[in-house]
């Protein structure tokens, strides 16, 4: 196929999903088309090439920028001569010659000599080397096992020639000491011993790691990756591993003497005795490390705990790793990023710049007088060891030296580092730290924990500041960074060894604006690119002043939480001042652009007093979607996110110590009135009970006010098949007896079954069905309570006589038009309380003016008021719930908002 055919969309659809959802979530979804140099070129949504310079470097990969000329004509060089890819069972020459190079210049360092194994990545060399390393580990284990038969075999032939005879105390002392009752021959303690020594010697093995490092995600490297993200998924396969606490010898002389035990060695006295003596043995296979843990937030490790690493493998006797894959090769002025430390290892790792940019490969050095013969023989891979690969890296090493790279590796990273630690100074509460060594640069941001803005605020909390800067940096400044994968608070710069002095100062300049936009809490204007404005002139804002923080409350005793999302687009302005005045249209889309990432949140808390004093602490959880999301994934059948979500907002609860929690909005549509949980350690309520009684309440007060008689008016319910409809009809017909159950097309029979079930109860009363909107003009009152995402009640459905409309749907079903074109029609969201006593909220977000409440958070403030402490509106509403927070909701003077 052509190049020219590329769906983008594949990617997502057959590739990497959940990676496609993210990258489009924080803007970084783009195919990049062309590589030169240090910059990446794409085409924008107007058919523009955009140029973009590239300091990720493929995580190491593009030393020498991208395509450098000579390595692309090593490349067409070999593929022009036609050399074989596959060649197995022959000589390769030119990895032969591959691998005399890398000894050479690693053994320029070290004084050694190393046998090369080759490999097509990173982790398959750090598979070989754990491979080798077991291998090691079990020739040395053999060779001890060996030269105690020997002995056996010398004390016969002594005993043949009586040069020697096995004393009795000699065998109680071995019995003693294997903890076996008696040892009566020379044969039995044979026996014994080996069963032991056998035992010690095989006992569950370990390898040592650093914790915050990564070499890799196949299953042995998986083992030696601290982030749990990465490794506990597969935690049962491989070797165990322990992690050392970065740069803490105490804590590695800890481990050492926890990993050691001891094997009996056989041997004889001066005076012809038998006698086994416990000698030392360690678990540990290998430690394996990078001189800077790449990503594991570019942490150098000190000199002085490289050579405590190196003092403890040649005293436990076990090979020490240095994997430079992402920081060898020059990168950080010298050839070896461990080559300043004064520390060398048994093995060596290489990978990323060894390929030039343009190969697979990578390398495993195992110090010569430690190979094992037989590992080249047991070890294979299909695609090593070819001339392609093996071409270029000779390549890519010889430009390292011939254009004197090392050199302005060391010099460049000196003055980035510099210019680094200069804005950190400017913006102490932005960026945290800056770290690393050459051309491998970590920037650790700083948490916004006091930042003015919530979504700066949450973005930090959840591990998502570090991308939202990166796609800052990509559409605002044409400048490509990426957060380390082990901490992404952390911004990891790896740019190629021809970086200049213009090309630093471009990006101290951008991130001087990020930095300056974060500490000022410009939030519109940083995450401008989410929100779907195409240039910065046209869509600059004015900076907003955030509200003043509430002032500290006294916190109460008692604490119950609801979860909520934001009804309207709109909402975020609420939510977030420091967002300016942002449009419908880009509210919508900054939402729908990052729906898939963010994770529930803490929005606030509030202390909420009732009537005799009584305090509950309200703490509200912040479901990251909107109704129209929600509504959306409902129609797809795409709910488990929004249900995964909600689980994660009630177990925030519970960390929070929170006695009950109440579903708000759609929260409790699509968790089936909170019943899709089964939860026993906390209780649940939908809202819905309270919602019901202020509804029945709303329209008796109303109708009482214009005249309506209950008992010659038809009482229209929209929604009568939903759980709050149906109770609703059920209370209504205690007054009302003509009653009209309007539901969407298909719900007839559900209809007719509730129709006729409410008859039973209410022989007397008539009870009519309808699907068609337009029967509610003959209703002189309505109530709606569906869980449509839109408006459904137009004028045209409403009478040109006075009429009560109850709207309790959140969001409303009644459009605004009604109160226009129908103004004697009396609309009431019948969903509104004012807090008691004259209480405002400090809670952001909350939608509302500063004294009201929604009635499903009220409910869930009532129940938290009388300390209930099981599920209330939990499945289907129950009349005598109904009635019960109703005269909660008196006792406490909760007012009704009409």
């Amino acid at each position: 196929m052509s190049i020219q055919t590329i769906n983008p969309e594949n990617f997502a659809r057959h590739l990497r999903p959940k990676l496609a959802e993210l990258l489009h979530a924080i803007g970084l979804d783009i195919v990049y088309e062309r590589g030169e140099g240090d910059y990446l070129f794409y085409h924008d949504k107007t058919s523009q090439e955009v140029s973009v310079l590239d300091l990720l470097g493929g995580f190491g990969v593009s030393l020498f920028g991208h395509n450098h000329p000579k390595l692309v004509a090593t490349a067409c060089e070999v593929l022009g001569q036609k050399r074989p890819f596959v060649a197995q069972g022959s000589v390769r020459g030119l990895a032969g010659e591959l691998g005399k190079r890398l000894s050479d210049l690693v053994g320029a360092s070290t004084g050694q000599s190393y046998v090369v194994t080759l490999a097509n990545s990173g982790t398959e060399a750090v598979e070989a080397a754990l491979k080798h390393a077991v291998l090691e580990k079990g020739t040395q284990a053999e060779a001890i096992l060996a030269n105690i038969e020997r002995t056996f075999r010398q004390i016969r032939v002594e005993q043949r020639t009586g040069q020697l005879t096995v004393q009795p105390s000699s065998l109680a002392a071995a019995a003693s000491l294997l903890a076996v009752p008696a040892i009566a021959t020379l044969d039995e303690l044979q026996h014994h011993l080996q069963q032991h020594n056998q035992h010690m010697l095989n006992e569950a093995q370990c390898l040592l790691a650093i914790k915050g490092a990564f070499h890799g995600k196949t299953v042995s490297a998986l083992q030696l990756t601290y982030n749990p993200d990465c490794r506990l998924p597969w935690q049962h396969l491989g070797v165990d591993s322990i992690f050392v606490p970065l740069n803490d010898a105490n804590a590695l002389a800890t481990i050492l003497d926890e990993q050691r035990t001891h094997y009996l060695d056989l041997s004889l006295t001066a005076d012809g005795e038998i006698e086994l003596i416990a000698r030392p043995w360690s678990k540990i296979v290998a430690c394996l490390t990078e001189p800077i843990l790449g990503e594991g937030e570019i942490w150098p490790l000190t000199a002085v705990f490289l050579q405590a690493l190196r003092t403890a493998a040649d005293n436990e006797q076990f090979p020490l790793i240095l994997d430079e894959i992402q920081s060898g090769m020059g990168r950080t002025g010298t050839f070896l990023a461990s080559e300043p430390s004064g520390v060398a290892g048994d093995y060596y790792l290489f990978s990323k710049a060894l390929g030039g940019g343009l190969a697979k490969i990578s390398a495993l050095l195992v110090r010569q007088d430690r190979y094992q013969n037989e590992f080249g023989y047991v070890h294979t891979s299909t695609f090593a060891d070819d001339d392609f690969s093996s071409a270029i890296a000779l390549q890519a090493l010889a430009l390292l030296h011939n254009d004197d790279l090392l050199t302005n590796c060391g010099q460049m990273g000196d003055y980035l580092l510099t210019r680094l630690q200069e804005l950190q100074q400017q913006y102490p509460t932005v960026i945290k730290d800056i770290r690393g060594r050459g051309l491998l640069v970590g920037i650790e941001l700083a948490q916004l924990t006091h930042s003015p803005s919530l979504l700066l605020q949450i973005a930090s909390q959840q591990h998502l500041l570090g991308f939202l800067l990166c796609g800052y940096l990509l559409h605002e400044h044409q400048i490509r960074v990426t957060p380390t994968i082990s901490a992404t608070n952390t911004i990891r710069i790896e740019p190629s060894a021809f970086i200049t002095k213009a090309h630093i100062d471009h990006f101290c300049q951008a991130l001087a604006c990020a930095a300056e936009l974060l500490a000022t809490a410009n939030t519109h204007e940083f995450v401008r690119f989410l929100t779907g404005a195409q240039s910065r002139a046209e869509h600059a804002l004015p900076m907003v002043t955030p509200p003043p923080s509430p002032s500290p409350q006294p916190k109460a005793g008692r604490k119950v939480a609801c979860l909520a999302h934001f009804m309207e687009p709109e909402d975020l302005l609420e939510f977030d001042p420091t967002l300016g005045s942002l449009t419908a249209e880009q509210c919508t889309h900054l939402l729908a652009q990052t729906q898939s990432v963010f994770e529930p949140f803490v929005v606030g808390e509030q202390t909420i007093c009732g009537s005799q004093g009584e305090a509950i602490q309200l703490v509200l959880i912040g479901i990251p979607y909107t109704s129209a999301q929600i509504a959306d994934r409902q129609r797809r059948n795409a709910l488990a996110p929004v249900l995964a979500a909600i689980e994660q907002g009630v177990e925030i609860a519970k960390e929070l110590g929170c006695s009950l929690v109440g579903m708000t909005g759609y929260t409790s549509i699509v968790a089936r009135n909170c019943t899709h949980f089964v939860e026993d350690t906390i209780a649940l309520t939908s809202g819905n009970s309270l919602t019901a009684a202020t509804a029945v309440t709303a329209i008796h007060q109303l109708g009482q006010e214009v005249g309506i008689d209950p008992a010659t008016t038809q009482l229209g319910i929209v929604g009568g098949v939903g759980n709050i409809g149906a109770v609703l009809a059920e209370l209504c017909l205690d007054t009302f007896s003509n009653l009209l159950l309007v539901g969407r097309n298909g719900a007839e029979r559900r209809l007719q079954r509730l129709a006729t079930q409410l008859n039973q109860q209410h022989p007397q009363a008539t009870i009519c069905i309808s699907t068609d909107m337009g029967d509610l003009a003959n209703c002189q009152v309505i109530i709606s309570a569906t869980n449509a995402p839109q408006p459904i009640i137009e004028p045209a459905h409403v009478s040109h006589h006075p009429t009560i409309l109850c709207d309790v749907a959140v969001p409303a079903d009644v459009a605004p038009a009604v109160a226009t074109a129908r103004p004697q029609a009396r609309v009431v969201s019948g969903g509104l309380f004012a807090l008691p006593h004259g209480q405002k909220w400090e809670i952001p977000g909350m939608g509302l003016a500063k004294a009201e409440a929604y009635v499903c958070v009220v409910e869930t403030l009532l129940l938290g008021l009388h300390n209930v402490q099981e599920h209330f509106s939990y499945g289907s509403l129950e009349v005598h719930k109904v009635r019960q927070i109703q005269a909660m909701s008196q006792q406490h003077a909760f007012k009704l908002i009409l």
